[in-house]
């Protein structure tokens, strides 16, 4: 009973504070925005979050992500965005 109703007040909170009430992905628990959560990545420009249970789990996770996905490279030409083979093309160093 004592999780439930700890629940209850987090559940209030974020609803009078106006933060958003989600469910984790990885365990179901529900859990507000004002709770500090993990964030999962997918891709190296976005991800979602977890509840703060699954938080250090999901930071585990993306060290793994981060080591077996190097980020894509970016290159630029008078700060315009350019294609590898463009920029190699252009012999810009």
């Amino acid at each position: 009973m004592k999780w439930r109703l700890s629940r209850f007040w987090n559940y209030l909170r974020a609803f009078v504070g106006g933060y958003y009430w989600a469910h984790c992905r990885w365990c179901g628990r529900g859990y507000g925005g004002h709770e500090n959560t993990g964030t999962v990545m997918t891709s190296w420009s976005g991800g979602y979050t977890v509840c703060p249970n699954c938080a250090e789990k999901a930071e585990a996770y993306n060290k793994e992500y981060m080591k077996n996905n190097p980020p894509p490279s970016v290159y630029m030409i008078g700060g315009q965005i350019v294609t590898e083979e463009e920029f190699k093309r252009r012999q810009v160093i």
